[in-house]
């Protein structure tokens, strides 16, 4: 299983020469099982570019979102199978309670007010779905107005966990903690610092002190800390991974085009 960051920002994209090495698009990750089908995790800018790859080899390309906020839907339109006619594209939520919500979000942010083209112009045959895979394991993270994260088992036997756009507190750390426990790739949301997250505490993110101290209490194996700030350039962000790996010897942030193999 290999697993692509296509986007590791949050909120916004952040564009210039000082965000070149992390990357400056909004959240999208694609897991390859080696199949034919592929599966992509959330429709941030990010997207864009993975549309403008060759995906013929991949017979069935299936999203699955975490939730609707615009950082993570606002790359959709922008994709070129979704235009495609011959094509006929999954999309997922992990809870029947979103099913209704998902071609609603969808649809809304391509009004006539907000864009050119309408959603149903797109041309792909698009199919709903709640996500049914007994290899991967949903769990509701702590975020404004909802949000999933997973935990998937790779052929291979090996597992990551997907803990993105989530807050851990006191009060819900154990609960994870028993979710991640042991394994070998654990991708975690570390939008703040831990000043700037004394300002921002409910705001649905955690900074990366907190998440390295989770990780050392799950047991996992290998720590991958994404969804930047947008004000965090790569000066900032280089920085910021040292401290890290010197508390978490095995950890790294996300970077635009990191694959990991399962």
């Amino acid at each position: 299983m290999i697993v692509k960051f296509h986007g590791t920002r949050g909120s916004i994209p952040a564009t210039g020469d000082a965000f070149k090495q992390f990357g400056g698009n909004t959240s999208c990750v694609s897991i390859d099982n080696g199949d034919g089908k592929l599966l992509i995790i959330d429709a941030g800018t990010g997207l864009y570019h993975l549309g403008h790859e060759d995906l013929s080899a991949y017979s069935h390309l299936h999203f699955v979102f975490t939730h609707f906020h615009w950082d993570h839907i606002q790359g959709l339109p922008f994709f070129r199978p979704l235009y495609d006619k011959s094509r006929t594209i999954e999309l997922s939520v992990f809870s029947s309670s979103k099913l209704d919500t998902l071609p609603k979000a969808l649809r809304k942010q391509m009004d006539p007010e907000f864009f050119p083209i309408g959603f149903e112009q797109m041309g792909s045959k698009l199919e709903y779905s709640v996500l049914d895979d007994p290899m991967i394991v949903p769990v509701e993270l702590n975020h404004p107005g909802g949000c999933h994260g997973f935990k998937i088992t790779a052929p291979s036997g090996k597992q990551m966990a997907y803990l993105v756009d989530h807050e851990l507190t006191e009060e819900n750390r154990f609960h994870y903690v028993e979710f991640c426990k042991g394994v070998d790739v654990l991708v975690h949301d570390a939008h703040y610092t831990s000043d700037q997250y004394l300002k921002y505490q409910g705001w649905g993110h955690t900074c990366a002190g907190r998440a390295m101290m989770f990780a050392t209490e799950a047991n996992v194996g290998h720590l991958i800390l994404t969804h930047h700030h947008p004000d965090h350039d790569d000066t900032f962000l280089l920085d910021l991974e040292k401290q890290c790996q010197g508390v978490f010897r095995n950890s790294q942030l996300a970077r635009e085009g990191l694959s990991i193999e399962l």
